[in-house]
């Protein structure tokens, strides 16, 4: 055995070959490169020297590496082809991973990921994975892609009769001639988003939600159902994360305790309580604009007026009317809300004070108690 390695450590020194790469680099031939690559794959140390000697017989210059590992292989498929599939696996068969990393093909990757997405068993796992596999070394690419594998794989489910676990799965998504059209001319179904960078993520995310909901969380008759025409499930896209539709909000929360826009002021800003009629008013607005990243529909306040009256107390008309135009105009600029939307909101006003509020505790200015509502019913400020 030493003897054959000392030859082959001698035919690379005295054969000077360039090797061609798959991107059109030259590099010498290296012998240690190729005996690594068959001890890597466990081939027998004897059979990697013939091998070699068998690679560098039909050595040129300019030789390109698919080549070289297409002679390899045929060697180790007249020894083993268990060997053979782990070199061509290992050698030339390269994923591009939704991870963003390139990595060596590995059966095992597949079988490991049906068990855990789908709940197959060990043996139906490694048999699809394993015909999958045939198939895959069939193809002449440079790299195979992850959801290039998914989809063989959601084929041979299909062939095993395994719908279920196909539909556990399948991948979600949108082609890549849509989102290049939604990048170029965007989308015109809501008359309330233009087009631009926002509007294009959420048309892509509502797409992937849809399907989501469609093939996840509905049962398959009502699923049917919404694509047939039959029934209408509105809003499906916010089906999944934002059940709320919806809401009204009581500003006098807010007045009481301040505004913590995140629910926690882990992520944002803390606001205490409101001293002054401009900081409740960028509140109201505030509120509406955080909600709106939570809920699928309209925001509103009731009773808006009757609990802002106790900061208008001795404002002059015109200073109450800057305060509430301030906070008009802010909702109605504000492209913050879903897909670079204003806010879709509502403010209930009332010509006095309900009855049910008449004896309830107002407050006022830093949350403090100012009587109640009735005091406030009729005043001119």
């Amino acid at each position: 055995m030493e003897k054959i390695s000392e030859l082959g450590n001698n035919l690379e020194r005295t054969v000077k070959i360039n090797v061609e790469k798959n991107n059109g680099i030259k590099e010498r031939f290296s012998y240690e490169k190729l005996m690594k690559s068959l001890i890597m794959v466990e081939t027998p140390f004897f059979e990697s020297d013939k091998i070699i000697a068998t690679v560098v017989s039909q050595l040129y210059d300019g030789i390109k590496t698919k080549e070289i590992k297409k002679i390899v292989h045929e060697c180790l498929e007249d020894i083993d082809p268990e060997i053979a599939n782990k070199y061509l696996a290992s050698t030339q068969l390269k994923v591009r991973t939704s991870r963003d990393t390139i990595e060596a093909f590995d059966l095992s990757k597949i079988a490991n990921t049906l068990i855990e997405e789908t709940g197959a068993s060990q043996e139906t796992a490694f048999e699809i994975a394993t015909e999958t596999w045939k198939e895959l070394k069939k193809l002449n690419v440079e790299y195979l892609t992850a959801p290039m594998i998914r989809e063989m794989v959601n084929t041979k489910l299909i062939e095993y009769g395994l719908e279920d676990l196909r539909s556990r799965y399948t991948r979600l998504g949108i082609p890549v001639y849509n989102i290049t059209s939604l990048i170029e001319n965007g989308n015109r179904d809501n008359a309330n988003m233009i087009h631009n960078p926002e509007s294009i993520h959420k048309h892509v995310a509502d797409e992937a939600l849809k399907q989501y909901a469609l093939l996840k969380m509905l049962p398959a008759h009502l699923a049917d159902a919404h694509m047939a025409g039959d029934i209408h499930i509105h809003d499906l896209e916010f089906f999944a994360g934002r059940p709320l539709n919806c809401m009204q909000h009581d500003i006098r929360t807010f007045i009481k305790y301040g505004l913590k826009v995140d629910g926690t002021g882990d992520h944002t800003s803390i606001a205490g309580a409101p001293n002054h009629m401009e900081t409740l008013m960028n509140h109201t607005g505030e509120i509406m604009l955080a909600a709106q990243q939570n809920m699928s529909g309209g925001q509103g306040m009731s009773l808006w007026n009757v609990f802002v009256a106790p900061f208008a107390r001795g404002r002059s008309y015109d200073e109450i009317k800057q305060s509430v135009q301030m906070l008009v105009y802010n909702l109605n600029m504000a492209y913050a809300a879903r897909g670079s939307q204003v806010p879709f909101t509502s403010m209930a006003l009332e010509f006095g004070v309900p009855d049910f509020l008449k004896d309830e505790t107002a407050y006022g200015p830093k949350g403090v108690e100012v009587g109640t509502y009735a005091d406030f019913e009729g005043r001119r400020q």
